[in-house]
């Protein structure tokens, strides 16, 4: 039987998934592998040859994201409005015609 099915009580009644076990330390082997796997996987993604200035990498990302950001802002934010001045046009509307019909 892999360690796996050891480190795991039982089978989940409803779905099949295999629960964990509660006690803290196969619990805890379990998060730290999947943890340093995740790290180690990523390092490939950071290896680059010849020269490579990670400042001007960063900022020109940073830069990218921050414009990305304020043109999405800039197309949701007429939308976005029209839609909350309905609503309180709506709201308003309702209080002022409950004022007259009591």
């Amino acid at each position: 039987m892999p360690k796996f099915y050891t480190m795991c009580k039982k089978l989940h009644p409803d779905h099949g998934v295999l629960v964990p076990k509660k006690s803290g330390t196969t619990l805890k082997r379990l998060m730290l592998v999947t943890m340093m796997m995740s790290v180690v996987l990523a390092f490939p993604a950071f290896a680059a040859e010849g020269d490579f200035d990670v400042v001007t990498t960063l900022t020109a990302s940073f830069e990218s994201m921050a414009k990305t950001m304020l043109s999405t802002i800039a197309a949701v934010l007429p939308v976005a409005l029209s839609v909350l001045s309905a609503y309180i046009c709506i709201q308003f509307g309702i209080k002022f015609f409950k004022k007259f019909t009591k």
